[in-house]
């Protein structure tokens, strides 16, 4: 390997590590943390934009890499495919700026997203390749069903469920988002048709949180009564007033913002509201030292950017 192709493998390795546990950096940050002139990012790969692609690529081959090798530990195929679907959950809680990058271009509308997606888990990927594998020995060798499986098994690994619809929609992605500032590993569900399907394997410790202003909706009091009675905690987020909702939930978050002016009260409501999340985000952040670490990091990050 030359000088050159040693000095920018050191960049990018460099880059990878920052990038899995923090997100996103500065061309200064990454160079200062390597030691190098901030020209040296346009030097050895052109822009950040294509740093960013190769960041994604190594990434993925060594995640791929990880599960695949820890997925072949087990006597069983049944222990074989615990330890494959655990092993996908415990490396992006492990490397929490890789969830973030994935949920920034969900949101910006990156369609970049799907193309890495599949090329890890999809269909022609090594880890579904691994999951055929395991599923085959105990006679399942439908890849529709296998597919299926490899869905269900992962989504319901995440330890918080998140659901809104309407306008609580936009309450409960922000939410999320917050929540993968901590590194916490969080899925947003919009369609309460489809979550019955990610709730199936859930486990004990999970939680679900729903946003619902006025908690009427009958399709969300049932969805958490199934959670409640069958798998784990549920936690709702409504107005104080009594509704079905608040019923079936273990912890009930309420807000109190009533007003006789029909266009102040939803100003008061989501002030309130927001007050409240506010208070559980700080309440989240103090529990651990790795989430401060986390915010700081993005503080600093901010900051900056600001000055430059």
């Amino acid at each position: 390997m030359s000088r050159r192709e040693d000095k920018r493998e050191q960049l990018l390795r460099i880059a990878v590590e920052m990038y899995s546990r923090e997100g996103d950096f500065t061309a200064r940050e990454l160079t200062s943390r390597a030691g190098m002139n901030i020209a040296s990012l346009n030097y050895y790969f052109g822009s950040k934009e294509n740093l960013v692609g190769e960041i994604e690529r190594r990434l993925l081959q060594l995640f791929t890499e990880d599960i695949t090798s820890v997925s072949a530990k087990g006597r069983t195929p049944l222990e074989r495919l615990s330890t494959l679907l655990y092993a996908v959950a415990e490396r992006l809680l492990a490397n929490p700026g890789i969830t973030r990058h994935f949920v920034d271009m969900l949101i910006s509308g990156d369609d970049r997203v799907f193309e890495l997606l599949e090329a890890s888990v999809g269909r022609g990927g090594p880890i579904f390749a691994a999951l055929m594998d395991i599923l085959r020995e105990i006679g399942i060798a439908d890849e529709e069903e296998g597919f299926r499986r490899l869905v269900i098994g992962v989504s319901s690994l995440a330890p918080v469920f998140v659901i809104g619809l309407g306008q609580d929609g936009i309450v409960a992605r922000a939410f999320t988002l917050r929540l993968a500032q901590l590194g916490i590993l969080a899925v947003y569900h919009f369609d309460p048709v489809l979550m019955p399907t990610s709730l199936a394997n859930a486990g004990r410790e999970d939680v679900m949180l729903v946003f619902s202003e006025h908690g009427r909706r009958t399709v969300l009091s049932e969805l958490s009564r199934l959670f409640r009675t069958r798998v784990g905690t549920v936690v709702s987020v409504t107005r104080n007033t009594p509704n079905p909702l608040r019923a079936q939930a273990d912890l009930a978050l309420v807000v109190s913002g009533h007003d006789d002016r029909p266009h102040v009260e939803p100003l008061l409501y989501h002030a309130a509201l927001q007050q409240l999340l506010d208070l559980v985000f700080v309440l989240l952040c103090e529990h651990g030292e790795e989430r401060l670490q986390l915010l700081d990091q993005d503080a600093a990050r901010i900051r900056q950017l600001l000055e430059s």
